[in-house]
């Protein structure tokens, strides 16, 4: 019998699931033929709930944390609900971009509503237990990694020049991790040095990858979320994102104008923001027509197989965004041009509407076992290299949910690099194994044991060194490691 608690949680899960496919709803009801209005009407409502619905989400899921689950549901609210209220004002064909929208959002609320309204795992209460001599040595090598990749990105063009911007990412991040890691520090140096790695990436961007920076952005806020452990941080990201958007906008402009000298150049720079979901609205008008060959998840295969060089694999298949150009702008065929259509285009790409539908299962399982992973890695104490790998890739994974928004092969090519240069990283890191002859350690886990001489027993925040070389009692329900 379900409890009563279960109960009210299971009415308020469906009470807000009614409230969000009505008000979707009352945009389609102001859909009028009528000349003057159009699809005006209707556009904005469903743009405005969509933008309202994502950022909703990314509030709510996760508590005082950044979940992934919040980071999808942002990049949600901007390349459907902002990119629907910026098309409006352009010369998009409102009908198809009418089509677009609610296919997009009440796929996107449907998806919520079956997988995504549970909360991910608690954290446990009080600081996780840490090593404060492998974090400090982690951020002395995030620094080296970061500043060096810095260097190099300047020198190099091409694939290694993401390369090196991956290696700045994963840079910034250990260096974040290793001095919020330790909840004995005072936060503000750690708030402060993830700031400078970001703004280091900025500059070292080529302009183009707006989305390895949101990206960062987000690797970097869960870190400082997790540390902070206030809503504060999250409520930041909000109103911050418009003044950032606008400097990326000027970046694309500024990128523009250089490679197109003495060209007239005009546009805000948010075109990139909001050509996608027009370009899904293109698909659709293809795909009633029947001029869209269905690809049968070759796009898929090919993110798959995104990082394998193609100097090895000559006939290697192109990504999603590549096989776009034939089908949006045929005269740019063969120009080295990529476009994008969202990912609910990849999915129409390769197997009509039908594939729409396939799309809500696929993506709320990935999505929701990515969030999990993040609150299980969170949780789980820094003593060591393992810890640290599971950590940092639940975050590089979580972080790069809005290139997935865009589509698999962007998501693999962004994300697979950073985790290529975290585990370099890692191999490179000593391991300092730890044994752990104390209390129980928080979370109903013991510390790992290892024979390494020179045992170095885990620093708990909060916790004094005469706690610690207590030895353990049976009533505790702990015991010294033992082979």
């Amino acid at each position: 019998m379900e409890s009563p608690d279960r109960k009210r949680t299971v009415f308020r899960v469906a009470a807000a699931g009614a409230g969000w496919y009505l008000f979707g709803l009352l945009g389609v009801l102001l859909d009028s033929d009528v000349p003057a209005v159009g699809h005006t009407r209707a556009i904005f409502v469903l743009s405005s709930a969509a933008l309202l619905f994502g950022l909703w989400v990314y509030w709510r899921h996760g508590g005082t944390t950044v979940s992934a689950v919040g980071i999808y549901n942002f990049a949600f609210a901007l390349f459907v609900g902002f990119a629907g209220l910026y098309l409006l004002s352009g010369s998009t064909d409102e009908e198809s971009l009418l089509r677009a929208l609610v296919l997009c959002y009440f796929g996107h609320v449907t998806t919520w509503l079956l997988f995504w309204t549970k909360e991910p795992p608690p954290e446990p209460s009080g600081p996780r237990p840490v090593d404060p001599a492998f974090l400090h040595r982690l951020t002395w090598i995030g620094i080296l990694v970061a500043c060096g990749a810095a260097v190099a990105s300047l020198e190099f063009l091409g694939s290694l020049r993401h390369l090196s911007q991956a290696a700045v990412f994963v840079g910034a991040l250990l260096v974040a991790i290793g001095l919020l890691g330790d909840e004995r520090r005072p936060p503000l140096l750690g708030c402060l040095l993830a700031a400078g790695g970001f703004a280091l990436s900025v500059v070292t961007s080529n302009s183009y990858g707006r989305l390895m920076l949101g990206s960062l952005g987000f690797a970097l806020l869960i870190v400082i979320a997790r540390r902070t452990r206030t809503r504060l941080v999250k409520a930041l990201v909000i109103p911050g994102s418009v003044p950032i958007l606008l400097m990326m906008a000027n970046m694309r402009m500024d990128a523009v104008r250089a490679n197109h000298p003495g060209a007239q150049i005009t546009g805000t720079g948010l075109e990139s923001v909001a050509s996608p979901l027009g370009s899904f609205g293109d698909l659709l008008s293809h795909n009633d027509a029947g001029f869209l060959a269905h690809a049968w998840g070759h796009t898929f295969w090919a993110a798959a197989v995104s990082l394998v060089p193609r100097a090895v694999w000559p006939t290697k298949p192109s990504g999603f965004g590549a096989e776009l150009v034939p089908i949006l702008h045929p005269e740019l065929a063969n120009s080295g041009h990529s476009d994008a259509a969202l990912f609910q285009g990849e999915w129409l790409y390769n197997f009509g509407l039908i594939g729409l539908v396939l799309m809500v299962p696929v993506v709320g399982f990935v999505v929701r076992a990515a969030d999990h992973f993040l609150a299980r890695a969170s949780a789980r104490p820094l003593m060591g290299r393992h810890a640290l790998l599971a950590y940092a890739t639940a975050v590089i994974i979580a972080a790069g949910l809005p290139d997935l928004v865009w589509g698999t092969f962007t998501f693999t090519v962004r994300a697979g690099m950073r985790l290529a240069v975290l585990i370099v990283v890692w191999f490179l890191i000593t391991d300092r194994r730890i044994e752990w002859s104390g209390p129980t350690l928080p979370f109903g886990r013991s510390g790992r044991c290892s024979p390494t001489p020179g045992r170095i027993r885990p620093t708990v925040a909060g916790s004094s060194a005469a706690s610690l070389e207590r030895p353990a009692s049976s009533s505790a329900g702990g015991s010294a490691c033992g082979h």
